[in-house]
């Protein structure tokens, strides 16, 4: 409950608010998925779900 409630203060005053987090790690977990599976030579329907942890 408290780290919600710090969520919710430290983004009060944004648009996006709190999935700014989501949106921020998911642009995050593409760009180096795709880096990445590029450079080991795999697939990134392969690589991105190991990435993102799924």
């Amino acid at each position: 409950m408290l780290g919600w409630l710090d969520i919710r203060q430290r983004y009060r005053r944004s648009v996006l608010g709190a999935f700014w987090l989501t949106i921020s790690m998911g642009i995050m977990v593409m760009a180096l998925g795709t880096l990445y599976a590029s450079l080991f030579r795999m697939d990134t329907s392969d690589f991105i779900p190991f990435i993102a942890g799924a």
